[in-house]
């Protein structure tokens, strides 16, 4: 069925998916090697490994030209012009030879001990620091990931742990020592909400935005439709025009993307993002060093109200709050395994104090 209807795209065949590269449209992956299971290793962990694998081994050419990746699940609208201004900010700090994975928790993950999803007391060295829903990570970082992507690391994280890919990849970047930064406004909106309180206009992202079950349009469900709506459509697939709302829509109800699309059009606000004492910013001094395509990246970020002792240019900047995910190196499978370039899973039975999963 994917096949039929992406007829009209490029197709590549790579050793563990199909990629649908179509005009005016995103390339469109289908694995070989993941299921359809909405939560769990084999479904949602599995396909970013293979979103990732694409990206960073099977598309160096693009690769080269990425600075950040973002990832939802299919009901995360990410606000285009406020995510983009929070990573210009982020790149103009100069701090991208930090490998950073970001997600919308604030604060301090350092003060963590254990995973929300393992039994208090046991795995403490981990420092979870939120669910990864939505999800950004920078190039430094997917480089180091280049060979644990290949090997499926995230899907056997997720299996060994019992989690899905927002709860294990928690643990799978504590790993990796990754460094931890915040996305800001960021509404989760667990309540599902609809128009009126899902959006403000100064948010970046909205979680939890999709349609009723009666706007849908599958497994039979189009028998609601009108006869006239019903496939009034230039796609290949579903039921009515992509940009008219379907005719049981209640956007007060249950907002969806074109109620967010068209309420940050009409009232969408700048954030004002990068300004120390928000959004977990603030004026500090950094090292620096110029990079060879001659902007000056920072080496090395020194701790508030610390001398500095080194031979290194000092400079102050407006940084955003990176805290290093640590712990793992202070564990057995640290100093037996190399997971950079030798992938080798990580499980509740490597912590000190084996975990309990509920």
């Amino acid at each position: 069925m994917v096949r039929y209807s992406l007829r009209h795209c490029h197709v590549t065949e790579y050793a563990h998916y199909t990629t649908f590269a179509c005009h005016n449209e995103p390339v469109y992956l289908l694995s070989r090697n993941c299921t359809n299971e909405y939560y769990g290793a084999a479904g949602p962990c599995c396909k970013v490994d293979d979103a990732f694998n694409f990206l960073v081994n099977d598309n160096p050419k693009l690769f080269r030209q990425i600075k950040y990746v973002l990832h939802g699940d299919d009901d995360t609208y990410f606000r285009p012009d406020a995510v983009l201004d929070w990573l210009s900010h982020v790149e103009k700090a100069g701090v991208s030879d930090f490998p950073m994975v970001g997600n919308s928790n604030p604060g301090h993950p350092e003060h963590n001990k254990g995973h929300w999803h393992i039994k208090d007391g046991t795995c403490t060295e981990i420092q979870a620091c939120g669910w990864f829903q939505p999800l950004m990570i920078n190039h430094k970082a997917l480089e180091i990931l280049a060979h644990p992507v290949s090997k499926y690391a995230i899907t056997d994280t997720c299996k060994k742990f019992d989690m899905t890919h927002d709860a294990g990849l928690e643990i799978f970047f504590w790993i990796f020592s990754f460094y931890h930064i915040y996305i800001p406004m960021t509404n989760i909106n667990n309540g599902h909400d609809g128009y009126k309180k899902a959006f403000n206009p100064w948010l970046t992202i909205v979680h939890n935005i999709r349609h009723s079950n009666d706007d849908k349009c599958r497994n039979g469900d189009e028998s609601k439709w009108p006869e006239s709506l019903r496939y009034n459509q230039k796609v290949a697939i579903g039921c009515g025009d992509v940009g008219t709302p379907g005719p049981f829509h209640e956007r007060d109800r249950l907002a969806d993307m074109y109620d967010a699309y068209q309420y940050f059009h009409d009232h969408g606000e700048d954030p004002g993002f990068g300004l120390p004492g928000q959004h977990d910013w603030y004026k500090g001094n950094v090292t620096v060093y110029t990079a060879t395509d001659g902007t000056k990246r920072v080496k090395e970020i020194l701790p508030l109200n610390t001398p500095y002792k080194g031979t290194d240019p000092v400079e102050e900047r407006i940084l955003p709050l990176l805290i290093q995910l640590k712990g793992y190196e202070t564990t057995v499978h640290s100093k037996q395994h190399d997971i950079v370039h030798d992938w080798f899973p990580f499980t509740h039975n490597d912590c000190k104090i084996k975990g309990i999963i509920p």
